[in-house]
């Protein structure tokens, strides 16, 4: 407080709130009675006497005034690095924890804290958590609330500062997404299992019965062991079924090819043209029945349905893959459920449904006749690149 030469006069306390600027007028400062100058604000950092010396007609006179802060309530939410933005809340990845600690502003204030509750709420209010209704005795610290973080929300405390009445301060957390690695989503080999002609016919009647990708999708309730499946014991997000680690939702990838039909002397083999010495061209472009047992036809069959599927992404094998990964995580980041709702059971449902619908469902669709019309395979090479094979009527 800066002021200016004048009559000294009876000092009066002042009492204020934290963070509000409070003009203090002394008789003293003549000039500042009726001023809203900055000079004659103060903020004082606590309670105490602000003091003013004036030189009056020659002589340093001092006069004093008792100012009393009364202390706000603080929120402060921060990461496990103890980090917390300009509003007190805080950003994490999901299932880490996040630490929310009540305060007096400003520090050292002698004032009693009497914490009387914690909410949490999530955005869409599908997940709200009052502290006394999952740990009555606030224990082992009833200015703190610290716990996993599976969904954004907002943290709220309501407290009382000495015999005030009781005020709330809220602060927000916002959950990001784990990032998820292709080591981290299991059962996925590094190729596919190549097992020859297992259920295609012997006697193809078009393209797609030379080779095929099957694969088979896990039970979704193996979702269901502590190994997968997380529960947040404390905190904001308590009580609440998450994905922990990914499941495995794939149990296995075979290649099929029809070595039955790609053999000399098979049906489908003289369905096919006798090789002509000497024709560069035909016009119709037939395969021939060397094509038929050629080493060309199946490295091309099986690099179409996705036996390596890390150098052709765009099999049917690899795009199921791809497909995959892109989706799982997606799913595994937006599933959670509380305990109370239907409890383990509710949470297997959940993922079910998500896996089932969301990922595998999408997957089989987008990853068979997608494939088929933007990569099909080319048989035969040089002038005979894209011939035709014909097939044995039934």
């Amino acid at each position: 407080m800066v002021a200016l030469p004048g009559l000294t006069g009876t000092p009066e306390g002042v009492t204020m709130g934290r963070g509000v600027k409070t003009a203090h007028f002394m008789d003293a400062a003549v000039e500042c009675g009726g001023a809203t100058a900055e000079v004659c604000y103060d903020d004082p950092p606590q309670t105490g006497y602000e003091v003013v010396t004036a030189l009056v007609n020659g002589k340093v006179q001092r006069d004093s005034v008792l100012v009393t802060v009364v202390p706000a309530l603080k929120l402060t939410c921060s990461d496990a690095r103890g980090v917390s933005d300009a509003n007190g809340g805080a950003t994490v990845v999901r299932a880490q924890s996040v630490h929310c600690k009540a305060s007096l502003d400003p520090e050292g204030s002698t004032e009693a804290l009497t914490v009387t509750d914690w909410h949490f709420v999530s955005p869409d209010g599908t997940l709200s958590r009052n502290r006394h209704d999952v740990n009555p005795t606030f224990s082992p610290d009833s200015t703190v609330w610290a716990g996993p973080m599976i969904t954004s929300g907002t943290v709220t405390v309501t407290a009382a500062i000495g015999n005030s009445l009781p005020q709330g301060k809220s602060a927000l957390i916002t959950v990001r997404p784990r990032r998820w690695t292709k080591d981290s989503i299991p059962h996925f080999p590094l190729n596919p299992d190549s097992i020859g002609q297992g259920s295609l016919p012997t006697q193809p009647d078009s393209v797609h019965d030379l080779g095929a990708e099957e694969h088979r999708w896990r039970n979704n309730g193996v979702i269901d062991t502590v190994l997968y499946r997380g529960l947040v014991e404390d905190g904001p997000n308590a009580y609440v079924y998450f994905v922990k680690t990914m499941p495995p939702v794939l149990d296995s990838v075979r290649i099929l090819i029809n070595e039955a039909a790609l053999k000399r002397g098979s049906p489908f083999y003289f369905a096919q043209q006798q090789d002509t010495p000497g024709v560069v061209y035909n016009a119709s472009n037939p395969c021939y029945r060397s094509d038929v047992v050629s080493a060309d036809t199946k490295d091309k069959i099986l690099s179409h349905e996705g036996a390596r599927w890390e150098l052709n992404p765009v099999s049917h094998a690899g795009r199921m893959r791809l497909l995959a990964f892109e989706r799982l995580p997606a799913a595994a980041e937006s599933v959670y459920t509380k305990s109370e709702v239907g409890g383990r059971q509710g949470f297997m449902n959940r993922w079910h449904v998500l896996v089932y619908e969301g990922v595998e469902a999408k997957i089989d669709s987008l990853s068979n006749k997608p494939v088929d019309q933007e990569n099909p395979v080319h048989f035969g090479s040089g002038s005979r690149f894209g011939c035709k094979f014909a097939f044995p009527s039934p």
